[in-house]
């Protein structure tokens, strides 16, 4: 008896399928970047998550809050701060990615860094500082964002 009413052809069509996707995505260079920058994430979450004090959720707890409230009411919102730098730095290192982009993805992948350097290369330095400058852009004002929202003990207590 299958359990989930599955047949073999409909699960080799899925397997096919899903081989498919894993090889377009590894030729596009897909899985440089989300590795990289799954590290990041993580090491920074982890960060965030280990700097509350375990003692926080201790009240939550003793008036009857499960863990799954606790978490979602104590836990989250003391580390959304950091959760949220891991965020803003991931898209940050997404939008600045040139390395990965250039080594794996060329000539199928195009970003903005590339259009930078290909720019500088064909001696069009007007575009290159464009591009330069749409790339800073965003920089200066997630810094100015987190600076503002993020207080630097919080920042201190991530990294």
């Amino acid at each position: 008896m299958r359990k989930f009413h599955v047949s073999r052809e409909a699960q080799d069509a899925w397997a096919l399928c899903s081989q498919q996707r894993f090889a377009t995505a590894q030729a596009a260079g897909k899985f440089e970047h989300a590795v990289h920058r799954l590290v990041i994430a993580v090491w920074i979450a982890a960060a965030a998550f280990a700097a509350i004090d375990p003692e926080l959720e201790l009240p939550a707890r003793n008036i009857g809050a499960s863990a799954l409230r606790t978490a979602l009411t104590v836990t989250l919102p003391l580390a959304m701060p950091g959760l949220m730098a891991s965020a803003i730095f991931v898209f940050l290192e997404s939008l600045d990615e040139f390395t990965g982009t250039y080594f794996v993805g060329v000539p199928d992948v195009t970003t903005l860094p590339l259009v930078m350097f290909t720019a500088s290369l064909a001696g069009n330095y007007n575009i290159a500082a464009i591009t330069a400058l749409v790339l800073l852009v965003p920089s200066v004002g997630f810094m100015l964002l987190i600076e503002r929202f993020l207080k630097a003990e919080t920042l201190a207590k991530i990294g």
